[in-house]
């Protein structure tokens, strides 16, 4: 039987390597350790200041709609000229707003208009609503429409037009017209020749007042 015999110096040379690797791995353990807490730490920090963090209000910049930018709008429109004869007229409206299709006509709310005939007398005219056409000076009223001349000339209807050019003044619904105490009813009615000649068309009726 073979057999090896240890020597003192050879014992203690491995115990010294034993202890020597042992501490190597325990400080590895221990590097390896605190890393990975300094990372848990940063992470954790990260997270808190991060992702629980409130979002921070951001600058909201208000947007300003306008409806129909490509129209003209107003209010207390007012449109003057002239006619034919060189006699002032003048259109006011509570509000004004230029047609989307057509640059020349003007959709009008509150009418309040006036215009004066060659004799000199004056014409008002009222109605809830109208259109006016800059070019052709033609007048479309609806809604209430009133014409009066002074105590000479009333006329009451739904709709109709004038030319605030030559005067030209047509019902377009039944009309109801008091002239000096002497009330007229029709279906249709046109004012021409500078307001000298008054045509009342489709069942006329007439009540006479005759004062004492």
């Amino acid at each position: 039987m073979t057999s090896i015999a240890h020597t003192p110096s050879s014992g203690k040379a491995a115990q010294r390597a034993f202890r020597a690797n042992r501490r190597a791995v325990v400080l590895r353990a221990v590097g390896l350790v605190a890393i990975l807490g300094a990372i848990a730490l940063a992470g954790s920090f990260v997270f808190q200041v991060g992702l629980l963090a409130p979002p921070q209000p951001k600058d909201v910049k208000a947007e300003i709609t306008i409806a129909k930018p490509e129209q003209v709008t107003g209010e207390n429109s007012r449109i003057t000229g002239l006619d034919r004869n060189q006699r002032p007229y003048e259109i006011r409206a509570k509000s004004g707003q230029q047609d989307e299709k057509i640059e020349t006509l003007v959709h009008l709310q509150g009418v309040d208009g006036a215009f004066e005939r060659p004799s000199g007398s004056k014409m008002d005219v009222t109605a809830l609503a109208a259109t006016f056409d800059t070019k052709s000076r033609d007048l479309q009223l609806q809604g209430d429409v009133v014409f009066s001349e002074g105590q000479r000339f009333k006329a009451l209807m739904q709709k109709a037009s004038v030319n605030m050019d030559d005067q030209t003044l047509i019902s377009q619904s039944p009309v109801e017209v008091d002239m000096q105490g002497t009330l007229i009813k029709a279906e249709s009615l046109s004012v021409t020749d500078n307001g000298s000649r008054i045509l009342f068309r489709g069942g006329v009726k007439a009540h006479f007042v005759t004062k004492p």
